[in-house]
């Protein structure tokens, strides 16, 4: 501990303005967490310093210049090889069926016109498990009160007073198990979770997981890297979509519902689509 705390009070005193202080306070306990506002100048240390070569991979690196600079790396130093995907676009299509916008601003007039969209998504895959990906823990809640289908299953942290809230491992595990079409609710499977063939045959990507403004050391981030905000966009975009496409042979159907997916597409948002990849654009379906 004393190690870490001469560790922080040196960063504090040479790179102040790089770092995130805030009170973090519970029933029991108050702490104060620092945060690096990014990661740059200790990823030599904490990883690369260990070995003389380092092999990293990844469906989502998307971009050599900026994952370069976001990890302290030497371009010059750095051989990246990129393949295009070997899955048949036709057999992962993506179709924008969208409502209106899920933004801060105008969630609350969107989220009642989700309903029917999503009641008609999942009454034509009514005999297949899927999984709706809400970003967050509150719509979460929201669609499993609205939709009150048996089929959905999911987990939130919404319930502060409940000892006996579902787990997230358990109710994946229950999709996993089950012989019904049952329908994963979920705010946080954009990775962790394979879910290759019966398991997954569609998924609805219900907001566009733009990172959360209101964590400080994000909002901090992106003002100091625009590229870096749009890029924690895609890379989470583009994750959710890949859960239910596993291999060759497989297949899964995509929904988008949000419409700020098409402000995305069109770089009228931090140049997002500077890192969307091609096999994300080549399976849309307008």
């Amino acid at each position: 501990m004393l190690r870490k705390l001469k560790m922080i009070e040196e960063e504090l005193r040479l790179h102040f303005d790089e770092w995130v202080i805030e009170p973090v306070s519970n029933n029991k306990n108050f702490n104060i967490s620092f945060k690096p506002i990014d990661v740059a100048r200790y990823c030599g240390d904490y990883f690369f310093r260990h070995s003389h070569i380092s092999l990293m991979m990844s469906a989502t690196i998307l971009d050599k210049k900026g994952f370069c600079r976001w990890h302290g790396l030497d371009e010059d130093q750095v051989c990246y090889i990129h393949e295009k995907s070997p899955f048949n676009p036709n057999k992962r299509p993506i179709y924008i069926n969208t409502v209106g916008s899920m933004a801060y601003k105008n969630i609350n007039k969107t989220k009642p016109r989700t309903i029917p969209v999503i009641k008609d998504i999942l009454k034509k895959h009514s005999s297949d498990k899927g999984l709706i990906h809400t970003h967050n823990h509150k719509l979460t809640q929201y669609l499993v009160d609205e939709l009150n289908d048996p089929r959905l299953i999911s987990y939130t942290n919404t319930d502060k007073n409940s000892r006996n809230k579902p787990v997230r491992e358990e109710v994946i595990q229950k999709l996993l198990d089950s012989e019904n079409p049952l329908v994963l609710v979920a705010p946080s499977v954009d990775e962790g979770i394979d879910l290759p063939d019966d398991l997954c045959r569609f998924q609805i990507i219900y907001k566009v997981p733009y990172p959360d403004m209101g964590n400080k050391q994000i909002k901090a981030r992106m003002k100091k890297d625009p590229d870096w905000y749009a890029y924690k966009t895609v890379i989470s975009l583009v994750q959710s979509y890949g859960r239910g496409m596993r291999h060759n042979d497989d297949y899964c159907i995509t929904y988008i519902t949000d419409s700020d997916i098409n402000n995305v597409l069109k770089d009228k948002w931090r140049r997002c689509v500077k890192f969307i990849p091609e096999y994300f654009l080549e399976a849309i379906n307008q």
